[in-house]
């Protein structure tokens, strides 16, 4: 009785664990798909990226460098951190729609608990827009109209 009390909160404490960390990141996206230049600036290239692609100028980034080595071949990406909410909000709506012709794209920086969550229901997800359903993917649950959480079958 006392092993399974103590699991409880090994697994209280991951998950709140989790929700701290997820907050941390609450400001951050990835870049993916940037081609790695000799001597780059992270910051310019982001802050270039944000005036020439996305129309904004006002927008503060407070860091930027690559993430890891890269992964088959591909680029590492570039973590951004802006300085609000409010700009990081701003570029994810406004990359969804500028970007698509791009080379490159722009998501949510989401912790390893969080992206092994939204990948598990990929199918799912899929499944659902074919049907017509949008779903989005935020603080660690995919949700859909009016942000209730989307209960997935797992033998769907």
């Amino acid at each position: 009785a006392k092993t399974n009390k103590h699991e409880e909160v090994i697994e209280q404490l991951a998950e709140k664990c989790n929700t701290l960390e997820r907050f941390s990141r609450r400001n951050n996206f990835r870049i993916v798909g940037v081609p790695v230049q000799k001597g780059e600036n992270c910051v310019n290239l982001v802050s270039d990226m944000l005036k020439n692609d996305l129309h904004m100028e006002a927008a503060t980034i407070e860091r930027a460098h690559r993430d890891g080595r890269g992964y088959q071949g591909k680029p590492p990406h570039i973590l951004v951190k802006m300085l609000s909410y409010r700009d990081k909000v701003s570029v994810m709506i406004k990359a969804r729609s500028t970007l698509r012709e791009k080379e490159f794209y722009v998501v949510d920086d989401l912790t390893k608990v969080d992206l092994k969550e939204k990948k598990k229901w990929k199918a799912e997800v899929s499944a659902a827009y074919e049907r017509g359903e949008k779903c989005r993917f935020v603080a660690g649950k995919w949700r859909g109209e009016n942000g209730v959480p989307v209960k997935f079958n797992s033998n769907s």
